[in-house]
């Protein structure tokens, strides 16, 4: 009893001070869906344990402070915790003296566990925040996940709150409000990641490889700018008098978009425009040289796991043969091969 006075001294007067109190509650298991047959109510309350951390440490401390366990327990958290309905939390979470509620919930649907988080203010049962859907077939994958989606919840939850704030402490006119925030927005600089991306290309003829290189920028939803260059080298010896050497290289300029598979998987495609060459040489008796050079345009697609890059380009356009016994050009068509690794500034899920 004395113990449950102080604390209700002490939230009275973080209460004065403009402290607003949340409780972090038992996170809920829906037993219809089969989720409790493969849970045990220590991992349970390890998740909800995660949700307080995630609470305490992207809340603002100067304006929540987050109930312990031992508060909740101490001031009706067992009955708190048998409440199924969310106006039987909202009534209950009021009566220990929380400004917001928040609760987990899991469930499963077809062989993959569910997960929902809510935040509910207690005046008024409003649902002020939601996380982003979670959804894993692994037990320990849904611990990750829920540190992840709670913390983006939170932070979000914090950003409105500090905007709403800032809009009621405004003494400026209307329109200079409006000003203001037109400003921001148009002010607001895109988020660019830059990329770079070595890789061993294949070139035209199966026997021919060599080093590309390619370096741009994703900025937006996935739209992306590169620039490559790549150059191989081939020498054979074909006996003590002829050697057979050819050189491969160029460069372009490439445009495209992305598409996401998951967490791990990522699809690019677009289109490239350049210069591409070749050059061979037959050193014997009687030397023989022969080059061509290819002003192109094609489709690419790229295939992205991780940090490894798989890219299929291929090569439409204009090939100039040059020999030692005249010129001619054609029209042609190609194929590029590219296999390597993918790094970026600041990694996009894949």
């Amino acid at each position: 009893m004395i113990k449950a006075m102080a604390l209700l001294a002490l939230l009275a007067g973080m209460a004065a001070a403009g402290v607003k109190y949340v409780a972090v509650v038992e996170t809920d298991v829906d037993a219809s869906s089969g989720a409790s047959d493969e849970l045990k109510p220590a991992e349970v309350r390890e998740i909800t344990a995660e949700l307080r951390r995630q609470a305490t440490e992207n809340l603002p401390r100067d304006k929540y402070s987050v109930m312990t366990s031992e508060t909740v327990q101490s001031m009706g958290g067992a009955v708190l915790e048998e409440c199924a309905e969310e106006n039987c939390i909202i009534i209950l979470g009021s009566k220990i003296g929380a400004d917001y509620i928040v609760r987990g919930s899991i469930g499963k649907f077809q062989t993959r566990f569910t997960l929902k988080i809510e935040m509910y203010e207690t005046d008024n049962g409003t649902l002020v925040a939601t996380s982003e859907p979670v959804r894993t077939s692994n037990l320990e994958e849904l611990l990750d996940k829920a540190t992840s989606a709670s913390a983006n919840m939170f932070r979000k939850f914090a950003g409105t709150q500090n905007v709403s704030a800032a809009t009621t402490l405004q003494t400026k006119t209307e329109s200079e409000v409006v000003v203001h925030k037109s400003e921001s927005i148009t002010n607001k600089k895109r988020k660019h990641d830059y990329y770079l991306a070595p890789k061993y290309q294949f070139g035209r003829h199966p026997f021919l490889g060599g080093v590309n290189l390619e370096g741009g920028v994703v900025w937006g939803k996935g739209a992306f700018v590169g620039i490559d260059a790549g150059i191989g080298d081939w020498v054979e010896g074909k006996d003590d008098r002829v050697i057979n050497q050819q050189i491969e290289g160029g460069a372009s300029i490439n445009f495209g978009n992305t598409y996401n598979f998951g967490d791990s998987l990522q699809l690019v495609y677009g289109g490239s425009a350049g210069i591409w060459f070749m050059t061979e040489s037959y050193f014997s008796a009687s030397d023989y040289n022969y080059s061509e050079y290819l002003s192109f345009v094609g489709p690419f697609v790229k295939l992205r796991w991780k940090f490894v890059e798989l890219t299929y380009r291929g090569l439409l356009g204009y090939i100039y043969h040059s020999l030692d016994n005249g010129s001619e050009g054609n029209i042609s068509w190609t194929h590029q091969l590219m296999i390597g690794l993918y790094f970026a500034t600041n990694k996009r899920v894949r």
